[in-house]
């Protein structure tokens, strides 16, 4: 593998074994072939032989390889070759891990809620200062050992 081709990632959106075209590969021209290649090019393209029956619908084993952020160069599908479901997302297509992220931006932080129930609470309710938390908190101490004493 070349320096070039390891820096760029395989393609989510195209199937490899469709054997369309990439971005950096260069389609070779009719012109120079014989008889001989265009015979081999129409049987690879028409025969019967390598003819693979396909589904329009995508592997599960593809997807599950996409969501695990294990699909790459050297992912192969566990039904090998012959799998007859697509290895390629369709445009537009979601991911679940990508849902997941979308409906947590909708929820309230914690800050917020803290806000929202200190409102329900009315305005009659008396503010938490420092000073009224270390009073209540001397007020707590002082029952506690006045229970401790009732009890021996």
């Amino acid at each position: 593998m070349s320096l070039a081709n390891k820096s760029e990632k395989r393609s989510l959106y195209a199937d490899k074994r469709d054997g369309e075209q990439g971005e950096g590969q260069v389609k070779e021209g009719m012109e120079s072939w014989d008889q001989s290649k265009l015979e081999e090019v129409i049987n690879k393209k028409h025969g019967e032989k390598n003819k693979r029956q396909t589904s329009s619908q995508i592997c599960r084993h593809f997807l599950a390889a996409v969501e695990k952020n294990v699909y790459g160069w050297f992912w192969e599908c566990s039904n090998g070759e012959k799998c007859l479901y697509r290895h390629a997302l369709p445009p537009g297509f979601v991911l679940k891990r990508d849902v997941v992220k979308a409906d947590k931006k909708d929820e309230l932080t914690l800050e917020e809620l803290i806000d929202i129930e200190r409102k329900k609470l009315g305005s009659n309710t008396t503010r938490v200062t420092l000073e009224t938390f270390t009073a209540w908190k001397e007020k707590k101490l002082k029952e506690k050992k006045d229970k401790l004493i009732e009890n021996n």
